[in-house]
């Protein structure tokens, strides 16, 4: 092993260069009288990248935003905080929807199996031609099932969900070898993303209304008998002035006022739920519709050279300051 020479302790007293200063001019000029060396490893290195980007088939990936919108119910508010009172517990929102339950949702099963099994145009071909998303994917398998399940794994790595908590915005990413694919296959997601948020509202709606039916009777019956208590005591008692009398009127009169607004506020709610039970507006506002993306997503070639020709220059530089330092002996 040879190494360069060392250098005296009396180097900074004779006013010459630190040692310090010399091992990095050595090392320079060693790397400049192999430049030829490292100028055709990084060449190389670039140009062996090069030619492997362009048998990597390309991805284009198209995006899709959007917000659901979560309507408050002023009935069911209403309705909550009234009925709190009586000890009865009941949600105030009518929507069960957020934006990280609409980025479970797309992430389901259900709508991933459905978007498999949906009919798309075949990526070139004549306009005619359109087949499922597990033929154009080539999923194969020995059963549906086990085709799906295949597919629900390659779909994954397609398919990117993120959401922003701050505006609550759902950004669905799509990836595939074809722009219009990738687009359709986005768009897709939604539309099976707002059949299940109607569904569902309606369904939510309907036990809804159930619920506040059976709570209609038990109101209904708790009203009539704070009705028939006040009466009562209206009957046993002509005349009332003694302070115990007035506070128990007072009393009883406000139990017939709270029973009468929880009937009331029961009745309004009830006819709320049973629109909403037809109701299947879907709240799903598109920020941004899913287009066929005019440039491809990966590989990006010009950044995979550069980075494989600054590696490949770094180990060529690398292997020459080795060379020169160790001599491996035959």
């Amino acid at each position: 092993m040879t190494a360069p020479s060392p250098v005296s302790s009396d180097r900074l007293s004779e006013g010459l260069p630190p040692e310090e200063e010399i091992q990095f001019l050595e090392l320079l000029g060693i790397l400049i009288s192999k430049w030829r060396m490292i100028a055709g490893m990084t060449l190389a290195g670039g140009i062996i990248v090069a030619i492997y980007s362009l048998w990597v088939t390309p991805v284009f990936t198209a995006t899709t935003s959007f917000v659901h919108a979560v309507p408050g119910s002023t009935a069911a508010t209403s309705l909550a905080g009234l009925a709190g009172q009586f000890g009865i517990q009941i949600g105030s929102s009518v929507t069960p929807s957020s934006p990280r339950v609409d980025a479970v949702i797309l992430e389901s099963r259900e709508i991933t199996d459905q978007v498999l099994v949906s009919v798309f145009h075949v990526p070139n071909s004549t306009p005619a031609d359109s087949a499922t998303l597990l033929d154009i994917l080539e999923i194969e398998g020995e059963t549906l099932a086990v085709r799906l399940d295949r597919g629900q794994k390659q779909l994954r790595g397609m398919r990117d969900i993120s959401v922003e908590n701050v505006i609550g915005v759902v950004r669905l990413s799509v990836e595939s070898p074809s722009p219009s694919l990738s687009a359709d296959v986005a768009n897709r997601f939604i539309e099976l993303l707002k059949e299940f948020t109607a569904g569902s509202r309606s369904e939510f709606a309907g036990d809804r209304s159930h619920f506040i039916e059976d709570r209609m009777v038990d109101a209904e019956r708790a009203l009539r008998l704070a009705e028939d208590q006040l009466r009562l005591f209206y009957e046993s008692n002509r005349v009332w002035e003694s302070p115990e009398l007035i506070v128990e009127e007072g009393r009883l009169r406000r139990e017939v006022t709270l029973r009468q607004e929880l009937h009331l506020t029961l009745s309004r709610s009830l006819e709320q739920a049973r629109i909403e039970e037809v109701d299947n507006v879907v709240e799903i506002a598109i920020i941004d519709r899913a287009v066929p993306p005019l440039l491809r997503s990966a590989p990006q070639r010009k950044r995979m050279v550069m980075l494989a020709m600054l590696l490949s220059g770094l180990l060529a530089a690398g292997l020459v300051l080795v060379r020169s330092y160790f001599v491996i002996d035959p």
